[in-house]
This record gives structure tokens, C-alpha cells and sequence, in this order.
């Protein structure tokens, strides 16, 4: 009887060091579990504030169709320039002939301050205003800026078809005053507005991206034929 008493003891003493140790292995578990969601939570957070600071986007696209070199004229080009939506739908491309062969894309760009893009609250904002060449004074260049409809504007390749309109044209309005008000604009976080020429001397059959860093200006890239 003793010995029954004593097994059964041991019993409900294994039965209890089991338990746990079974409590000490899911607490372990859940312990590494949480560590492991808290490493890959930071590793998203970090990855979308790099994407927030260092990424970029493609707004245009600029391609060479054609060059003449006549024996007394300066060169001429033909290009072919295509802006796209913030969706990355294309909008109507714009061919025009230019004299000369360094062409020169001018921008309108508002940086915001680093914090506002670290956050994704804000990136760079750009509008188009012409393309000219090395033959030719930025004045009289081509020029790109484009309103839809009623010419409220809002650039073309900013209009959301599926958004109020009325709704758009208030944005834009603070946009405005953003880009024509300093002292308004440093209100709003904005860290400087400035007009950008990109170029490169083009080659016939070359297609060149342009691109938007959030956190900064715009790039010219070659990307071949």
C-alpha cells in the first residue's frame, strides 16, 4: 500500500514536471514567435522608410526618331516625348523637331523636408514646363505643361478620372500657393521649390527615362533603343 501511495505520487510529480516543462516550451515558442514578428515588423518599417527617402518614379520618356545633319544647318532632332500618370498610365505623346542635339527637359520640382518623406506623408512634386535644346534660349523652347479640359489648372498628367473633380481643383490650389507663396510653403514643410533642366546630347534610336526621386529632383537615364 505504501508503495502504491508512493508511485502515485511520483506520477502526479512527472504529470506536473511535464506540464511544465510543456508551459516552459509554449512560452518559448510564443517568446521566439514575437521576437521573430518584432525583427520582420522593423525590417518592413525600415524597408518602407528607405522606399519613402530613396525611391524614384518614371514620369517621362523621351525618344529619338529622327536626326538630320543638312551641311549648313545646325542638326535637327525629332522627339518624341511621353509623360506618364502617377499610375503609370501614358498620356498622348508630343512629337516635335528641334534644332540641335543636347536636349534640355525643364521641370518645375517642390522638395518636402526629409521627416515628411521618411513618414510617406509627402514626396516630390514635379510639373513639366518645356524642352529646348543647346540651339536654342529656354524662352522660346517647346512647351510641355498641358491642363485637361477646362484649363483649371491641373496638369494632365496628375487629373484622377475616377475623383471629383471640384475635389482635385482645391488640391491643386494649395499646390499653387505652395509653388507661388515662400512663406506659405514653409508652413507646409516644404523644404524648396526650383526649376530643373535635365539633357543629354541624344543619339537617333535612344529612348531616355525621366524619373522622380521622392526626396529629391529629376534624373535622365539612357535605357537604349
Amino acid at each position: 500500500c505504501g508503495i502504491s501511495r508512493s508511485l502515485a505520487v511520483l506520477q502526479r510529480a512527472l504529470t506536473l514536471l511535464r506540464t511544465l516543462l510543456l508551459i516552459g516550451v509554449l512560452g518559448l515558442i510564443l517568446a521566439a514567435g514575437y521576437w521573430v514578428y518584432e525583427i520582420w515588423n522593423e525590417k518592413t518599417v525600415y524597408e518602407r522608410y528607405l522606399h519613402n527617402l530613396l525611391g524614384e518614379q518614371r514620369v517621362a520618356e523621351v525618344c529619338v526618331l529622327d536626326q538630320q545633319r543638312p551641311a549648313d544647318d545646325p542638326v535637327r532632332t525629332t522627339v518624341r516625348f511621353q509623360e506618364f500618370r502617377q499610375n503609370g498610365q501614358p498620356l498622348s505623346p508630343l512629337v516635335v523637331t528641334l534644332p540641335g542635339e543636347e536636349i534640355y527637359v525643364d521641370a518645375f520640382v517642390t522638395l518636402f523636408e526629409s521627416d515628411a518623406v521618411k513618414s510617406g506623408q509627402a514626396k516630390s512634386l514635379y510639373l513639366f514646363r518645356r524642352i529646348f535644346t543647346e540651339q536654342m534660349a529656354p524662352q522660346v523652347g517647346f512647351p510641355l505643361y498641358r491642363s485637361e479640359g477646362s484649363g483649371d489648372g491641373i496638369p494632365q498628367s496628375y487629373v484622377r478620372q475616377d475623383l471629383d473633380r471640384t475635389a482635385q481643383q482645391r488640391v491643386w490650389g494649395h499646390l499653387w500657393r505652395l509653388i507661388e507663396d515662400a512663406a506659405y510653403a514653409e508652413t507646409q514643410r516644404v523644404r524648396t521649390t526650383f526649376g530643373q533642366a535635365v539633357y543629354a546630347k541624344m543619339q537617333p534610336g535612344q529612348c531616355y527615362s525621366l524619373t522622380l526621386q521622392h526626396n529629391g529632383g529629376l534624373l535622365l537615364h539612357s535605357r537604349g533603343p
